[in-house]
């Protein structure tokens, strides 16, 4: 009897192809850091939406409230609407480099989940480093312009060649 059932599932765990195994597998996990509620003391300075808030006072912050609803149907092309809104914002703080300019999304009770899960992938798509989620509130920062890089710093220096 103990044979009848465990020849299926032998076969089962052992002959199971290898190819589907990777699909199960993310490639990279996702590391959050919760500010704290703290502010900083003397030259101590840590991750709290006081030294976060004191960081962008000076630039311009662009809200967008994502939790506004109607109940109609003109509700579903307004949330639509936001969406698209933030994704054209977003690419433009990712693909111009403005560090200046400060994208803040305010969540409410008829926001879900999803709904913070859709802008939580859009970061990692567009691959902002500096975001932080505070007060039912989603700040963006954008990227700074990376490094140039010269035009021969991958090549070696060949020696001089003399022709006589």
């Amino acid at each position: 009897m103990i044979s009848l059932i465990g020849l299926p599932l032998f076969v089962w765990i052992f002959l199971l192809p290898h190819d589907q195994a990777q699909y199960w597998v993310y490639s990279k996990p996702l590391r959050l850091f919760i500010p704290s509620d703290d502010k900083a003391t003397g030259w101590v300075r840590n991750f709290s939406k006081y030294t976060f808030l004191r960081e962008i006072r000076r630039k311009k912050v662009l809200e967008v409230d994502f939790n506004e609803t109607c109940s109609s149907a003109y509700d579903s092309l307004l949330h639509s609407s936001k969406k698209a809104l933030i994704t054209q914002k977003m690419a433009e703080l990712q693909f111009f480099h403005d560090t200046t300019v400060v994208l803040k999304v305010d969540f409410g009770d008829d926001n879900t989940y999803g709904d913070f899960m859709w802008l939580l992938n859009l970061t990692q798509k567009f691959m902002f480093k500096h975001y932080a989620f505070f007060d039912n509130s989603f700040y963006l920062l954008g990227n700074p312009r990376p490094a140039p890089k010269t035009k021969y710093s991958d090549a070696k220096a060949d020696p001089p060649q003399i022709y006589l």
